[in-house]
């Protein structure tokens, strides 16, 4: 389900019937992220994240 929350944000919410380490690790480790995200056939590459609080994009 896609909810607009304003103009121009999106809000994406999803259930999953899988631990919830399962879905930590999907989306915080590069090698899982990359098999999942974005349309079949698009590659993508994360050269680093930082996921304390208040961390810095890169």
């Amino acid at each position: 389900m896609v909810v607009s929350a304003k103009p121009n944000k999106i809000r994406l919410i999803r259930v999953f019937d899988v631990p919830v380490k399962a879905v930590w690790a999907a989306w915080t480790e590069s090698d899982q992220v990359a098999r999942w995200w974005g349309p079949r056939g698009f590659s993508l590459t994360t050269h680093s994240k930082d996921l304390r609080p208040g961390g810095h994009r890169h």
